[in-house]
């Protein structure tokens, strides 16, 4: 039987660098990971490296549920019983939706058992902990990341209600999603705080369910980019992007994410893409950005 790790979060939250630390360590080194991407453009998949199952283009909450199992019973055909398999939801993902799918199906019970379930936060002063109830209830461990962008009293308030709201759950404060796997727990909890959290999720909805991909994007200064991205997201709401952009002639990685914008210097990138995830409107905003 495998042990599964889950990752949940919203958008820009740093699941994904919290999956990259933890498989740098040597226990998860050959860790099999199933990532799901709202996106069809998978950006952060060669970020992760090798073992990757990509499930992109929807999001596996809302979809039939058959996808995740085919590819939880893919890892479990593939790989070894000490081998530990980690999801990764997307981050417009109601994660008691995904846990209800996998929980009753037969298939998932035989070959695997639910280590862990971590929440993801992206700090930021104007969270609302109460909507994320259901989430923290089905969790074992929230990482409350980039504390160095909220100041010590806000995030001091945010512990004391999630453990209000839970609490039994273990909460860190991290800066780039980094954490002791001795955190992890190894038999999760979170069985006995479903059917809690499946009642305080009825009406969750996503607040960002559609995108765009943008091709070849070019600007002549980053000034400029920053400019007309700003002048966008003034007008339209914008939960997520990242990916490449040219500028002055050099392809460079952008992200937007937890109201931050952000140029990667260290990190290259052959894809010339750029993913934009928003609401209903998120094909206007593209549509300005690329009248540049």
């Amino acid at each position: 039987m495998h042990d599964l790790y889950i990752f949940h979060g919203g958008l820009g939250g740093g699941k994904t660098t919290a999956i990259e630390s933890l498989r740098g360590k040597k226990e998860f080194e050959n860790s099999v990971v199933i990532e799901n991407e709202l996106a069809s453009e998978n950006i952060d998949q060669e970020k992760l490296g090798e073992n990757v199952y990509d499930i992109s283009g929807l999001c596996i909450c809302c979809s039939t549920g058959n996808e995740l199992m085919d590819a939880l019973n893919e890892a479990y055909e593939h790989t070894g019983d000490d081998t530990p398999v980690i999801l990764e939801t997307t981050g417009a993902a109601n994660i008691v939706n995904v846990l209800k799918k996998v929980i009753v199906n037969s298939e998932f019970s035989e070959k695997y058992r639910i280590a862990s379930s971590v929440f993801v936060i992206g700090l930021q002063e104007d969270l609302d902990l109460q909507e994320m109830k259901s989430e923290i209830l089905v969790s074992d461990l929230v990482l409350l990341n980039k504390k160095d962008l909220v100041k010590k009293e806000i995030i001091d308030k945010y512990e004391s209600k999630i453990n209000e709201l839970k609490q039994d759950v273990k909460v860190l404060r991290t800066e780039k999603s980094e954490f002791s796997i001795d955190d992890l727990t190894r038999s999760s909890e979170l069985n006995g705080y479903l059917a809690e959290a499946v009642s305080e999720a009825l009406d969750d909805g996503h607040d960002f369910d559609r995108y765009e991909v943008i091709e070849g994007l070019k600007f002549g200064s980053r000034d400029q980019f920053v400019n007309k991205f700003n002048e966008v997201l003034s007008r339209y709401p914008i939960g997520r992007m990242k990916g490449a952009v040219e500028i002055d002639g050099e392809r460079e990685f952008v992200e937007y994410a937890s109201g931050k914008l952000s140029f990667e210097d260290e990190r290259k990138i052959d894809s010339n893409k750029m993913v934009v995830i928003g609401d209903d409107k998120v094909y206007k905003a593209v549509q300005e950005i690329q009248k540049a």
